[in-house]
């Protein structure tokens, strides 16, 4: 979500299929703020799909549970797409295990999940890591990593024992775990340090 409103807030009209799982119509969250980002970008398209129906009898949206089938009407060109997805553990485990079925490229795949006390090893293993390699001189502990800075042109090394964490999350690829291994999503520039442990 946090991507998406970034994207209106500063008027980037990308080519973007918002698809939202809830159990519910009325657990849609967000759901007001994705109608206006929608009315005002023209490639902003959101699509809801609901486990059932609940207490609302005039729900025109899609129900049931996302599908390979159903993917394929909500975004036919998701193969060429980078994939986005946010959730707990086993929503994410059940997207995962739909895209390699359609032979979905995981490096265009990135996660970020609700509770990092669910992320297993195995989870975050599964998801290929972009970015720089760490230099290292052939100690693990003393792996480097490189971090850029966008906005403010500076570049600063850290090791694989830091963590550089601010009020928004960390500063290397925006996440906002502050625990090693709970950031599975790939940096833009570097790799992140909370991953590198």
């Amino acid at each position: 979500m946090s991507m998406s409103r970034a994207h209106h807030d500063l008027g980037e009209d990308r080519d973007i299929v918002f698809v939202h799982s809830a159990r519910t119509p009325d657990d849609i969250i967000f759901a007001r703020e994705l109608d206006l980002i929608a009315s005002n970008h023209a490639n902003f398209r959101t699509s809801f799909v609901c486990e059932r129906v609940g207490a609302r009898t005039n729900w025109p949206g899609i129900t049931g549970f996302l599908s390979l089938p159903l993917l394929k009407l909500i975004a036919p060109d998701f193969m060429e797409r980078q994939i986005f997805t946010c959730g707990p553990a086993p929503y994410m485990k059940a997207v995962r295990d739909l895209l390699d079925e359609a032979g979905f490229d995981r490096m265009r795949y990135h996660e970020e999940s609700f509770s990092f006390e669910t992320l297993t090893a195995e989870a975050s293993a599964d998801v290929p890591v972009a970015g720089t390699a760490p230099a290292t001189n052939g100690d693990a502990d003393t792996a480097q990593f490189s971090v850029s800075f966008a906005k403010s042109h500076r570049e600063i090394l850290c090791n694989s024992g830091s963590m550089y964490s601010t009020r928004r999350g960390n500063r290397a690829c925006g996440c906002r775990r502050r625990a090693p291994r709970a950031c599975v999503a790939p940096a833009r520039s570097s790799s992140c340090p909370a991953r590198s442990k």
